[in-house]
């Protein structure tokens, strides 16, 4: 439900209250003395307890080694996207906006949909439309706090400005890293004859990209960055005039009156 409100405060425990409640009852603690001291429901502290015994939890260990996620209401990690992965999309939308190509609605829920489904997501009530619900965008917006909704605009010479010297450099030195990462060679220009050689990247170092590259699939793979249309061509065409012949014809004759007149 987009607009739901709470009724109770059921899973508005932080998880660190959780696992120090856990550690106080491994120390010997009673649940129901260790509730009331940290606030929190006793069936609660007993569920989570019981949860860290059975998965292999003892007594001697120390439940802060364990991480947070296990202290976390089951319903708050069902969500279709990893923080991780919701931070990759939510870069994409600022990068491709700074690109002066931002998505509308539709075109990030289908951006979406994509996304979960190259990732091997449980997306089975996606599947009918091919896209993401409204209440996934509206409830990403509201994660996601940087994005907000805008009516397109002309672009402004402040967006515009953007292209400039340091950004530039800045390109051309992650490009020169990448070169030397990936390939291994360096590009040089030559000073007398202006042309350049670089080694072909061997199969070793395409491999390593192509296995990088999978490692943090991230949007863009489903979705490159948009780009502008190629220029059209002059539309603008010559109208036809009437064609004269100045040999020896009339019009010749009217035009040799007229200029010697």
């Amino acid at each position: 439900m987009r607009t739901y409100k709470r009724k109770t405060e059921n899973g508005t425990i932080p998880p660190e209250v959780i696992r120090q409640g856990v550690q106080k009852i491994l120390e010997g603690g009673k649940f129901a003395t260790v509730a009331r001291e940290i606030h929190i429901p006793r069936s609660t502290l007993k569920r989570y307890t019981q949860k860290f015994l059975t998965e292999g939890g003892t007594s001697t260990n120390d439940v802060s080694e364990v991480p947070l996620e296990n202290f976390i209401p089951r319903y708050k990690t069902r969500k279709i996207f990893t923080a991780e992965e919701e931070k990759s999309l939510e870069n994409y939308l600022i990068r491709a906006s700074q690109l002066h190509h931002g998505l509308s609605t539709r075109e990030v829920r289908k951006l979406a949909f994509d996304f979960a489904e190259k990732l091997g997501k449980d997306i089975h009530h996606w599947e009918e439309a091919k896209t993401a619900g409204k209440d996934w965008l509206w409830a990403f917006l509201r994660r996601n706090p940087t994005l907000s909704l805008r009516s397109p605009e002309a672009t402004s010479i402040a967006r515009a400005t953007a292209f400039n010297r340091p950004v530039v450099n800045a390109f051309f030195d992650t490009y020169e890293s990448l070169l030397r990462k990936y390939t291994g060679s360096e590009m040089f220009v030559g000073q007398d004859s202006g042309s350049q050689s670089q080694s072909e990247p061997s199969s070793a170092d395409l491999q390593a990209l192509v296995g990088s590259t999978s490692a943090a699939l991230g949007p863009e793979v489903v979705r490159p960055y948009p780009k502008a249309p190629p220029k059209k061509g002059d539309t603008i065409k010559r109208k036809k005039g009437r064609s004269q012949v100045l040999t020896d014809t009339p019009v010749k004759k009217r035009f040799n009156r007229r200029t010697l007149s």
